[in-house]
This record gives C-alpha cells, structure tokens and sequence, in this order.
C-alpha cells in the first residue's frame, strides 16, 4: 500500500463461519496508471525561476516517495545544486547522505548562518507548507508542485502551481531548464553553490560520526547508541521508527535506494504504532533486517500487545528502547519556553522515572529474550546479541538507557502524588 502498513480487523462473525471465501486481486490489478502530466507552461514558468534563482531551496514531503519521484529529483537538485530540506514524512523522500541534503527544516538555520544568503526561490515538492515558520516564504517566490489539486495554493501564493505526477513534474523541469541554458551556463550558475553546500553537508557528517565514535558513558549518549546501531546492522536494513527526535537521531543511517530504508515517523507524530508497524514491515520484507526504534514513552503506549503478535509467529524484528525515562521532545517545548515550568524548574508531566521500567522483563513475559544496556562498554555486545537473535528467527528486544539532553535534562523533579494517600478509608 502506498500509505505504509496497514492494520486489518478481522469481525468475530468472520472468524466463527467455517467457510468464507473472498477474491483476492494483485497488486498490479489495483494500481492504476495516471500519467498526469503538469501543465507545460506552468513548467516553463517555474524553471524559469529555479534557473535565475541565487539562493533556491527545495522542500520535499511524502508524495515524492509515493509518486516514485526521487531519482528524477536527485536529478533536478543536482542540475541546478539546490539544497534540500525534509518535511515530516513517513519516507526519507531525499538520500540523506547525498552532499545537498541539509535535513529537516531546523537544520536550515546552521547553513544561512554560514552562508548567510536570504532564500529566494522556494520549491515545494510534495510537502505541506511549514507552518511554524511563514517568514521563510514571506515575499519569496513559491512554486508547489503536488499530485493533490486541493493542497496547492491554499495558504500560500504562488508563483507556480505544478499539478502533477512529481516524478513527470521533476522530468519536465529538468528538460525545461536544459533547454533555457547551456551546460556551460547552468554550471556557472550553480558550482559555487554546489561546492558550498557539499562542503557544509560534508563537515556535518564528520563531526557527526566524530560524536557519535567518541561519545562515551553511562547513561548512554543517544549519538554513541545510533553510531554503534548503524555499524553492525545490515547494509539494506530496514528502520521503523517512532521517535520525536528523528531529524537528529536518523541522520546516522543511510537512506536511499540503494541503502537503508526509513518507515515513519507519521506525519502527524503519532505514537504507540510503531513495533506493530514493524511487524508488518518484516511480513512484507522477510529477507531483510528489521529494527524498530522507539522511545520508552512511545513504547508505554499500549504496544505490549505487539510483543505477543512478534513472538507467536517468529517475527525476527529488534526492537530498540532508547529509555531516558521521559518525554524528552515535550519536555523541551515546556521547558525550554518562558512559563511557571521553565521558572519553576519542575517537570510537570514528562519524567518517566517512576516506576523505572525495565522493558526486557515486558518482553520476557511474552518469551522474547533481551538486553538492558547501561554503558557505552554494553552497548556493542548486546546489540551483535540481538542481531544473531533475529538470524535465528526470533525477536529480541534491547533496553538502552540514554542519556537526557536538551532544556531541563538536569530536571529530576516531578508531582510525588499517591492515589492511596488521599484516602479516609484504607479500602
């Protein structure tokens, strides 16, 4: 299914009738072939403005993924050297190592302020509009191009509106732009900035494997758990993942068609789907490695009952607990704003601490073996554990307690508040 795994409910009534019968169809007798090609003078327009562009910047989302659209857009970024920045999405819809690739949308921020050039062209591939931040596209011209006629232009004017299927739309403006300059011209237009963005892109990656290899200690430094996972997990591993610091933490594996695979998070940052999702990730790739990543708040959210479905049928999925015993992105949006919990220096509703729960004893209870890592000296070891586990046809689960971070991570306090305290009769 193009939108991800899916969860099927089979009725009671269903289960109990001795013989039920269905017609099953193939996936090709649902895919529908849609050749909607986007309007060619809109085309025209917009590779008008990419090509005069100094400082352009591509914003890609999920239907570059569903629309098969990413090698055409390599193709587009790499003629004109735009950099690239990712919206929320289920997919990496961009290779994450590639030299243009900037990030997520915060990750803007450290390249303007090297390159301090103003944007001038943004270019939404697929994406919906960042909301946060409007003055991005304030007074610059915004071309959106999307397969959904009812998300373009909706809050934002546009200089060009591409209507279309993006792997046709990216095929066209790359045959658009070639055909308004020389290669000549277009290199001149655009090797500056290619050999500035490669070099940003560059420097990132170094000092991100750095931290990751040096990063040391107990609890576990969250680079030192994702640099070691990367390391010995397969070369087309798969990564289903539920964690609110993906744009951080992700940035250690390699995405692309050729590499890693990254399913989730959701776009709307849903939580408490994520091992189930990885089992039907590994149903439908049974030859490939499986690692689900989560948070221990994510995972507190019922998906105990996964364990039993992974189990049963031998689901060799890891699952991975980065366990620093609190919502830690919530708690920096508390924190980390001017309120009574900033100044109070109280953690309202994110500790996670107590009860200090250890997921490996979850885990046993449904028969699935697993590791608690509380150093970087542990971490190694258990996760070459928990791989040959999963060659043996078995799911494994790894409790590693991380290291908090960020606004308030000192913050230790939180409401000691007892139920059985209040009470006038002890019933």
């Amino acid at each position: 299914l193009p939108g991800g795994p899916t969860y099927v409910r089979i009725p009671r009534n269903v289960m109990y009738t001795p013989d039920v019968t269905a017609d099953i169809y193939s996936g090709e007798a649902l895919n529908i072939s849609m050749d909607l090609q986007p309007d060619p003078r809109e085309i025209e327009r917009a590779a008008r403005y990419m090509l005069e562009a100094k400082s352009p910047l591509l914003y890609v989302g999920p239907e570059v993924t569903q629309t098969n659209a990413r090698p055409a857009l390599v193709e587009l970024a790499e003629l004109l050297a735009i950099p690239v920045t990712q919206h929320r999405s289920f997919y990496c819809d961009f290779p994450n190592m590639h030299p243009l690739y900037l990030g997520e949308l915060p990750a803007l921020q450290s390249y303007l302020h090297v390159y301090p050039e103003p944007i001038d062209c943004f270019i939404n591939f697929g994406a919906r509009f960042p909301v946060r931040d409007k003055s991005l596209v304030k007074d610059v011209p915004v071309i959106h191009a999307s397969v959904d006629p009812m998300s373009i232009g909706r809050n934002t004017a546009l200089v060009s509106a591409l209507l279309g299927r993006l792997d046709l739309t990216a095929i066209a403006l790359v045959e658009a732009v070639r055909s308004m300059a020389t290669p000549q011209q277009i290199q001149a237009r655009s090797s500056e900035r290619m050999a500035k963005c490669s070099a940003h892109t560059a420097a990132i990656q170094r000092a991100r494997e750095e931290a990751g290899r040096n990063s040391k200690g107990s609890p576990v430094p969250w680079p030192r758990m994702m640099y070691e996972l990367r390391r010995h997990m397969e070369k087309d591993a798969i990564v289903v993942e539920e964690l609110g610091t993906q744009h951080k933490t992700l940035s250690f594996f390699p995405f692309a068609d050729d590499q890693m695979t990254k399913i989730g998070r959701t776009e709307g940052r849903a939580l408490g789907w994520g091992v189930g999702a990885s089992a039907g990730v590994k149903l439908a790739q049974p030859n490939r490695q499986v690692v689900s990543l989560q948070g221990d708040g994510g995972f507190l959210f019922g998906q105990t009952d996964s364990l039993w479905t992974l189990s049963r049928y031998d689901i060799p999925v890891m699952i991975v607990v980065a366990n620093n015993r609190c919502y830690e992105e919530t708690r920096w949006q508390m924190i980390g704003r001017d309120g009574r919990a900033s100044k109070a220096r109280r953690d309202y509703v994110c500790n996670l601490g107590d009860p200090d729960v250890d997921f490996t004893k979850l885990a046993a209870a449904y028969n699935i073996s697993g590791a608690v890592v509380e150093n970087t000296d542990q971490l190694a070891p258990a996760i070459k554990r928990g791989l040959r586990t999963l060659k043996e046809g078995r799911p494994f689960m790894l409790d590693v307690r991380t290291r908090t971070f960020g606004p308030g991570a000192d913050i230790d306090w939180y409401p000691d508040y007892s139920v059985a305290e209040q009470r006038k009769r002890k019933v």
